[in-house]
């Protein structure tokens, strides 16, 4: 059987004839198997990237948790004086 697959990107215009693409599946495919048929077609038209962070924080560089503690800190002490 023939599936449409549409996407959409709000970042930036695509011409309709550039947001789907047909693809063909069993015909007995569960709903299931459909699904990551479609979710693997339209995977194919992102792009994506990322990256390794390191396991241990690097010297003299704040955790995002050590900045709130830190902020914490100083609303206390501010609201001691």
């Amino acid at each position: 059987m023939k599936v449409r697959v549409y996407w959409e990107s709000p970042d930036y215009y695509q011409p309709p004839e550039d947001t789907y693409e047909d693809i063909e599946v069993d015909d007995n495919a569960t709903e299931e198997e459909i699904e990551e048929a479609v979710k693997e077609t339209a995977f194919e038209h992102f792009e994506y990237s990322y990256d390794i962070l390191p396991a241990k924080k690097q010297s003299g560089q704040k955790t995002f948790k050590d900045l709130i503690d830190s902020w914490r800190k100083d609303i206390k002490r501010r609201q001691n004086l």
